[in-house]
């Protein structure tokens, strides 16, 4: 009778850990849902269509998402050269598209790769000139809503008060990318 009781005692204590492992299982499922719905607050709202394909909503750009956008640009836009100008990790114009179009248009994108890099003999190479005006993380910058989910982030360069970067960031292709730069 004993080895009985222990018996379902066991059973008992394993269906337990096995519902106590399960609630786990979904709170961390809990937690990536909350996790996703933030990365979605930040680049629109998905939903699904009526054909199945996947709609995303936008919503307001947040500072902090165009600070990364622009940020992003920047990072990606002058590849690491050699001494002739030979750009090292890319063998083409269109690898470098490629790299910068999660952060700007594809049009941006192809004009400003055209604007600072050739092919000869089959080689990328930068083009020898002065470094483009650039935004700075560490001064404050200006952001107005120019019209429904298009921005104009713009900020005074430190070097010359009287130039101004601006830079226009408009909703497109289910994410917010960089679609103009003009100095003034």
């Amino acid at each position: 009778m004993r080895k009985i009781i222990m018996g379902g005692t066991v059973i008992i204590l394993s269906l337990n850990l096995l519902i106590a492992c399960s609630n786990d299982d979904a709170n961390e499922d809990s937690a990536e849902e909350s996790t996703s719905s933030q990365d979605e607050a930040e680049n629109g709202q998905e939903e699904q269509s009526s054909n199945g394909e996947e709609v995303v909503e936008p919503t307001a750009l947040t500072e902090n998402h165009a600070q990364e956008l622009i940020e992003g640009l920047q990072m990606n836009l002058i590849a690491e050269t050699d001494e002739n100008q030979q750009v090292v990790a890319h063998d083409s114009m269109m690898n470098l598209i490629t790299q910068i179009t999660p952060f700007v248009s594809l049009e941006l994108a192809e004009e400003l790769v055209g604007e600072y890099y050739y092919m000869e003999n089959g080689n990328l190479f930068l083009i020898p000139r002065s470094v483009p005006v650039l935004m700075e993380h560490d001064r404050s910058f200006e952001m107005e809503e120019e019209g429904d989910y298009t921005y104009i982030v713009s900020q005074e360069a430190e070097s010359d008060e009287e130039t101004t970067i601006y830079y226009e960031i408009a909703w497109q292709e289910k994410s917010y990318r960089i679609t103009d730069i003009r100095l003034d």
